[in-house]
């Protein structure tokens, strides 16, 4: 657990215990804060998120990995994101480095069973130390929630035989749930408090068709306005990529690697320039409005006063012609 330890005050002492589920339910937490959002491309998977958290005790740090790349035994590569509770989220993510050191791709699912399988060596850690009930077990595990997101390229054989083409693959995880989920045929998918938005913004490119470059740059833009607009996610943007090279032989290379932060950095300044750009086009389109609305409540209001004495312009913005009354 990631607490500020130069003093045991009675709070930590009291987050050690509530950890231990010797006290349930006595202090509140707080909901995670994080994005993370996976996007399949032409050739390529990329894999982005934000660097924000919260503590046990509630403080918020900005320096959390939430996207890395895993290579199995035999070199097989697939990226793994974690939001959610960052104590078990991190433990979590160190078990299936450990396992994946012992495992080789058999299948499609290898490695979202090595996942599963991880989460429950977790539950089994937590299980031999917890004092409480099976229901509070359970609570605990929901109190302490983090989600998943798995995806890679995998190499299937054909109905002739012969291997296809590498497929994206992409899966969730909720570690209360443990059981994972599989996307089929799904371009983006996110994780995370930011996820609607995230989502919302993905929806409106045409990922499927973006080439690495792309990709890239429409996830560093979605994580920073989701940044932007959603208080709860913050520090620094990461990116993890898989790419799908074919080379003319036939064979395939499908490799992971965390994308370098200087070129994250880059993007992310243009995506802060580009934006600023899109600001000012923005008001001007506004001005504009504001310009042909104008003179067109003018033509209404020239004619109104062509046909009357004169004309009354409500507050709610009706307008009402005036006509002299001869007095009675």
């Amino acid at each position: 657990m990631k607490n500020d330890t130069d003093t045991f005050l009675d709070e930590k002492r009291l987050d050690l215990e509530i950890w231990a589920g010797k006290k349930i339910g006595t202090k509140k937490r707080s909901s995670p804060v994080t994005i993370v959002s996976t996007l399949v491309g032409r050739d390529g998977i990329t894999m982005a998120s934000d660097s924000r958290t919260t503590n046990e005790d509630e403080t918020i740090r900005d320096d959390t990995k939430k996207v890395f790349p895993v290579n199995l035994l035999d070199g097989f590569g697939f990226l793994i994101g974690q939001s959610g509770n960052d104590d078990l989220g991190a433990r979590a993510i160190e078990l299936i480095y450990q396992l994946a050191t012992q495992t080789k791709i058999k299948d499609y699912r290898t490695c979202a069973e090595l996942v599963e399988k991880a989460i429950a060596d977790l539950k089994d850690e937590i299980r031999n130390q917890f004092k409480g009930t099976s229901e509070e077990l359970q609570s605990h595990f929901e109190k302490h929630n983090f989600d998943l997101v798995i995806a890679y390229f995998f190499r299937e054989l054909g109905t002739d035989g012969r291997l296809c083409l590498p497929r994206p693959h992409i899966f969730t995880v909720r570690f209360s749930l443990g059981s994972v989920r599989r996307h089929f045929n799904k371009h983006f998918v996110s994780i995370g408090c930011g996820s609607p938005l995230a989502d919302f913004l993905l929806s409106g490119f045409d990922i499927a068709n973006q080439d690495f470059s792309q990709l890239l740059a429409t996830a560093i833009y979605t994580i920073e306005q989701v940044k932007l607009f959603d208080p709860r996610c913050g520090g620094k943007t990461q990116v993890a990529n898989s790419e799908r090279m074919i080379f003319k032989d036939g064979s395939c290379l499908t490799p992971v690697f965390g994308v370098d932060d200087g070129m994250v950095g880059d993007f992310t300044k243009g995506v802060e320039e580009a934006t600023n750009e899109v600001a000012i086009y923005q008001r001007k389109s506004i001005q504009g409005i504001m310009d042909k609305v104008s003179k067109i409540m003018t033509q209404r209001v020239e004619k109104l006063k062509k046909e009357n004495e004169g004309i009354h312009i409500g507050i709610d913005g009706s307008m009402k012609p005036i006509k002299n009354t001869e007095s009675v």
